[in-house]
């Protein structure tokens, strides 16, 4: 389960792809988007990995999807990937240490 402005509701992707040591994608089969492809992309580098995320996502409800998507969406997903980059940076380091 997740939760989208504590709306809980079942959420299911699939990984669909993967190139080992590059990049892997996961797509939404069941959850609260029209769209959603997430490639996370796997970057050797001395002394670990780095990883990328690209996130391609389109909501339903038209242009009401598109005002939630402005008001309460987006940051979210800023502030999800911002806490995931935190996250492995205190667990794993950064490149630039």
């Amino acid at each position: 389960m997740s939760s989208i402005a504590n709306i809980q509701m079942k959420w299911v992707t699939e990984i669909t792809h993967v190139i080992e040591n590059e990049y892997f994608v996961d797509e939404q089969r069941i959850g609260p988007y029209s769209f959603w492809h997430h490639k996370h992309f796997i970057t050797p580098i001395s002394g670990g990995v780095e990883a990328e995320d690209k996130v391609g996502y389109e909501l339903p409800l038209g242009l009401l999807g598109k005002i939630m998507n402005q008001l309460i969406i987006q940051k979210k997903l800023n502030e999800i990937f911002s806490y995931r980059k935190d996250k492995l940076t205190s667990l794993f380091g950064s490149y630039n240490q």
